[in-house]
């Protein structure tokens, strides 16, 4: 499967609301008409507040599919499809957005066991300069994501755990090496195990939390609403 991430701020003077039913209720039915089968998942992210970091964004769009050959049928469509404002679909959204920037992922799933309504957040970061890329993927996902899962062990610690490196950039000029996503059944429940895991003390007498952030800089940290328009 091949995952896409696409991020995106908002022209000065849009209508927050307003677009936000315009991308889930207008542009998401046009795009999944016109991807048809060939789109797998598609879920479409809003930023509700910035928890770290200095962030720019306003939406945040993730697609799955098989196959290239599968992406590039659905764009075709979604780029040829004329809606009665004379723009195809794919213009019509690029003209009510600004710097658009989209990537292709490498998805780790290191858990899943969400149900239900959740909290979710994004964490968007750069390595320091030094740090090779594949050797953290590989210490992000088989060392400190295992470290995070052995120290969550209480009820109340995530529902669902994602990490996602950038394979390639495809348009735009924002610049990240890779992303985590997190769901909590609530707030007070996501509290109480970010606070857990800050108490954590590795086997080396190193924090937990401290490992991984001494890795990484140029961090942004969002609070998502999350909608799901297929999949």
């Amino acid at each position: 499967m091949i995952k896409r991430l696409g991020v995106y701020s908002l022209p000065e003077n849009t209508d927050a609301d307003e677009f936000w039913h315009y991308h889930t209720q207008v542009h998401a039915k046009q795009a999944k008409q016109a991807f048809g089968d060939y789109l797998k998942r598609y879920t479409i992210n809003r930023v509700r507040r910035v928890i770290a970091g200095e962030g720019a964004w306003f939406g945040l769009v993730e697609t799955w599919w098989e196959n290239q050959e599968d992406i590039d049928r659905g764009f075709e469509v979604l780029n040829t499809t004329m809606l009665p404002n004379g723009l195809s679909i794919s213009d019509d959204f690029g003209s009510r957005v600004a710097r658009y920037t989209s990537f292709e992922v490498d998805e780790f799933v290191a858990l899943d066991k969400l149900k239900g309504e959740a909290v979710k957040r994004m964490t968007f970061y750069q390595l320091v300069d030094g740090i090779d890329g594949d050797d953290f993927f590989h210490y992000h996902t088989h060392k400190h994501a295992t470290d995070v899962l052995n120290a969550s062990q209480t009820d109340y610690a995530r529902k669902k755990y994602i990490i996602n490196r950038i394979n390639r950039r495809i348009k735009g000029d924002e610049q990240i090496f890779g992303f985590i996503e997190t769901w909590w059944a609530n707030h007070a429940e996501m509290d109480l195990d970010l606070a857990e895991l800050g108490r954590v003390t590795l086997t080396d007498g190193v924090s937990l939390v401290n490992e991984f952030f001494e890795q990484v800089e140029n961090v942004v940290v969002y609070e998502v609403e999350e909608f799901i328009a297929k999949g």
